[in-house]
């Protein structure tokens, strides 16, 4: 070797160790072949397409693989997957956590054209389950301000941070922390309280077909389950809208209760048809609207989906929750079945969509309002509640007709029984029975106390205060105004 050759060999040698660090930058985001995972970490700055890249490529690995956060902080924008089917695990509540870097962009991506609300992460599709994380939303304005089509209101809101859609897709969601930023929110500050609207929601695409309403959801199917996780300062904390022929589970033991703080309505259901639902063994407190709130406004033949007509109601299980009621409007159960179509609403033909059992909960009132409110709500089974504190009532079915058209649905063969109100201070009745209740039967002690308006409804063992009793203006418009707001909130 020449003695030239060698000089240069050795200059090459020189330059490359005095490299600076910063050409070695380690990648942020690394398979590994062993467990079929990407695992990303935290640049400091915008973390969107690493975390997009991985779940890419995750995707294309097919069924079984896994995107892994490690520890520390995440800042991410507008994030879409499609067909996920793997594991999207942190290191831990508190310990991997995710925020939204700048504003939202509520145009991209346009899945269900520009009728829909941004999200920070959104699966279409799929199976997948989601734990060990913290979602905190710190910015002030989550989104660059723009209008919603037809509504005169401004908005700068994350709509969801986690939105579960598609016609098809299951999802576990365990030991998962969701803060919201209360702060700008609507341009109404009043109306809503915070800048994120929901912690997670369950949903397909919107449409504008088919309702006295200019839009709802469309139809989507699986099995979800939700464990372990914590809600706080949302409008509504959990959402299932639109969900057919499926199954939700939130919570369902002690040791995999959800807790829902600060939320306007804790756990929010709509259109749920041939759907089952069960919420138990939830803590909610700090809410202002109702904790749940179970909707229905459509009937079950009427709506047709990829699945098939629907033709079973929903049912839904409410049991073993705490809920702590504070606010102008909190019911801790609100049941709301708007059975029948604009085509039929003028015949007064009433389809019955949504069955409930609400059992052995315990409800604590500090509200004007009350314990568990039911419109258009049949065969509902009432048992083994605990009410107290103070409120309108502890139970309270058809209080009266709705609107200016005075649209009326009745709820029809209620069963309540083993209820305990003795720690209750009820501004009408412990148990109201309203005008438009009929073969309702309330089964109770002598210090129960029944308001029973209602037709051809049974009481047991009981105090009945007579249907002479009247219930004044105030309250009736309360009650209107009350299920006005309830329909804003979805």
């Amino acid at each position: 070797m020449s003695s030239a050759t060698v000089l240069v060999i050795l200059i090459a040698l020189a330059m490359s160790l005095s490299l600076p660090n910063a050409v070695a930058v380690p990648s942020y985001v690394v398979y590994d072949n062993n467990t079929n995972s990407w695992i990303v970490s935290p640049t400091g700055g915008d973390d969107t397409q690493n975390i997009q890249r991985a779940f890419d490529e995750a995707v294309m690995a097919g069924p079984g693989s896994a995107v892994q956060l490690t520890a520390g902080q995440f800042y991410c924008n507008n994030i879409v997957v499609k067909g996920f089917q793997g594991t999207f695990k942190g290191a831990g509540k508190g310990v991997t956590k995710i925020d939204t870097l700048r504003a939202l962009d509520p145009k991209a991506p346009p899945l269900s054209a520009p009728v829909d609300y941004p999200a920070l992460l959104q699966f279409v599709g799929g199976s997948l389950r989601i734990s060990d994380m913290t979602f905190e939303i710190t910015p002030f304005r989550t989104t660059e301000t723009y209008r919603y089509p037809g509504l005169n209101q401004k908005f700068c809101i994350i709509d969801t941070i986690v939105r579960i859609d598609g016609r098809y897709v299951d999802s576990q969601v365990e030991r998962v922390q969701f803060i919201g930023h209360k702060g700008a929110g609507y341009y109404n500050p009043d109306l809503i309280p915070d800048n994120c609207h929901t912690g997670m929601r369950i949903a397909d695409l919107y449409d504008f077909e088919g309702t006295f309403y200019p839009f709802h959801v469309g139809p989507t199917t699986g099995t979800h389950t939700v464990k372990g996780c914590e809600f706080s300062r949302f409008t509504e904390g959990l959402q299932a809208l639109g969900l057919s022929n499926g199954r939700l589970l939130v919570g369902g033991s002690p040791m995999d209760a959800n807790t829902f703080t600060d939320c306007f309505s804790s756990v929010m259901t709509r259109n749920i048809e041939g759907s089952v639902v069960e919420i138990s063994y939830n803590y909610m407190d700090g809410t202002r609207g109702s904790q749940i709130f179970c909707y229905n406004d459509m009937k079950p033949q009427e709506k047709p989906t990829p699945f098939g007509p629907i033709t079973s109601p929903s049912q839904v299980l409410i049991s073993h929750n705490t809920m702590i009621c504070n606010g102008d409007w909190a019911d801790a159960i609100y049941l709301d079945d708007d059975g029948p179509s604009i085509g039929n609403w003028f015949s007064m033909e009433f389809a019955w969509s949504l069955r409930a059992v609400v059992s052995n909960n315990k409800i604590v009132l500090n509200t004007p309002v009350g314990g568990i409110y039911g419109f258009g709500i049949e065969g509902a089974v009432i048992s083994g509640n605990e009410i107290s504190g103070t409120g309108l009532a502890g139970v309270y079915p058809a209080p009266g007709p709705y609107g200016s058209f005075g649209w009326v649905e009745t709820c029809s063969n209620w069963t309540l029984v083993g209820n305990n109100y003795e720690h209750l201070d009820a501004g009408v009745s412990q148990v109201w029975l309203g005008p438009w209740s009929d073969h309702c039967t309330v089964v109770g002690g002598s210090k129960d106390t029944v308001l029973d308006q209602g037709t051809d409804n049974l009481l047991v063992g009981i105090n009945n205060m007579g249907s002479g009793i009247s219930v004044g203006d105030n309250v009736s418009d309360a009650m209107e105004k009350k299920h006005d707001l309830m329909k804003l909130m979805w």
